[in-house]
């Protein structure tokens, strides 16, 4: 069975548009629309539309509310974790997994160069991985119930024979 990449996972989600934020909005719109969209993490752009990282819940406690900065005065640009991975739309999701593992990440940027088609989290990856999972183990079993039915269809057959 070929694994998805993670590309494909992000035309899944074109549908629903990757939410992003400009990096000169307020903290509290991207906390707003992460809230709005149940969502733990918005890209960030520049002026010219391109990413510059993603804020994520994590920047909200660890660089909002701790420090005890203003939502409403903050920037994103302020807060942004810059430091983010970006992956290959051609990625598959196990390999996602891993450098989200191995760089104690939970979400990674989906493009090359410059520009991003989307953006990834653990949660979608993981899903994706377990349904995987769950078909191949169902198509498995399937296969083992076929293959009984004909082996127990065929010493029946034998038995009428004789």
């Amino acid at each position: 069975m070929r694994l998805r990449t993670v590309g494909e996972l992000v035309l899944d989600h074109r549908a629903e548009e990757t939410l992003h934020v400009a990096a000169s909005s307020p903290v509290s719109s991207a906390a707003k629309l992460m809230a709005d969209h149940e969502i733990q993490a918005v890209l960030v752009m520049d002026g010219a539309e391109l990413p510059v990282g993603i804020f994520s819940s994590r920047e909200l406690i660890e660089r909002v509310v701790l420090p005890g900065r203003d939502m409403a005065k903050t920037p994103l640009s302020l807060v942004t974790n810059r430091n983010v991975l970006r992956i290959p739309e051609a990625t598959t999701l196990d390999v996602a997994l891993a450098l989200m593992n191995m760089y104690r990440c939970s979400h990674l940027i989906v493009g090359e160069g410059p520009c991003a088609s989307g953006l990834v989290s653990m949660r979608d990856v993981a899903t994706q991985l377990l349904r995987a999972e769950k078909w191949a183990e169902e198509a498995r079993l399937d296969a083992a119930a076929a293959r009984s039915a004909k082996q127990s269809g065929g010493v029946a057959a034998d038995l009428a024979v004789h």
